[in-house]
């Protein structure tokens, strides 16, 4: 199996599910299921510094949300436009025109 057998829709959503598991993941303690003997359990993260930690997700959240609504409204736009063309004339309207001039050039320098 390929890595360019999967289809982009369920690639980035595996991407994201993983990205929103993570700090689940960080901020758990020590498993149960430690045998005897081994060193004492450590709290979480969120155990450790809750206000901080629920603060910083907030703000990923929120921040995450911001950019999705607005590249989903971006790319929902009426017309032909490929969505490679639409990403990239949103990222532009975004400031991120020398970040769509790099990918471009990789892009062109790769092709054969």
């Amino acid at each position: 199996m390929d890595v360019h057998d999967f289809d982009r829709p369920a690639g980035i959503a595996l991407v994201v599910l993983a990205l929103l598991t993570l700090p689940l993941v960080l901020l758990r303690g020590r498993r149960k299921d430690v045998p005897e003997g081994a060193a004492p359990e450590r709290p979480g993260l969120l155990r450790r510094h809750p206000r901080t930690v629920r603060t910083l997700l907030v703000a990923v959240v929120l921040g995450v949300g911001a950019v999705g609504w607005s590249v989903s409204s971006a790319l929902t736009h009426p017309g032909d436009a490929s969505t490679a063309a639409r990403l990239a004339d949103w990222a532009r309207e975004h400031h991120l025109g020398a970040v769509v001039d790099q990918v471009k050039q990789a892009k062109a320098g790769a092709l054969p």
